[in-house]
């Protein structure tokens, strides 16, 4: 949905800085952002979260996708990054992958 609009490169560069805000609070995270290029691989960030116990996994993304969030709407404002990352808080809640961002 993203990729359409700032390009694989700028998806990239939003999902790396997401990834440096969020590994502030989150260690297993930190330093992670040096792995990911444009096209971003999410086959990574899921091995990353299925090494985590549950309760971390589910901390880690959910500040990452809040960065996300956050980046995205002081960029374009809340009302079309929340149409824009709709499908994403949907596939998180009913767990469906990530693919929604490209």
């Amino acid at each position: 949905m993203l990729g359409p609009i700032i390009g694989a490169r700028g998806v990239a560069a939003l999902f790396k800085r997401s990834l440096y805000l969020a590994g502030r609070d989150h260690a297993w995270l930190a330093g992670s952002s040096q792995v990911f290029d444009a096209p971003i691989d999410f086959a990574v960030l899921k091995s990353m979260l299925a090494q985590q116990n549950a309760v971390s996994a589910n901390a880690g993304g959910s500040a990452l996708l809040l960065a996300l969030y956050q980046l995205l709407a002081s960029m374009v404002g809340p009302l079309l990054t929340e149409r824009l990352l709709r499908a994403i808080w949907v596939g998180a809640a009913i767990g469906s992958t990530t693919q929604d961002v490209k």
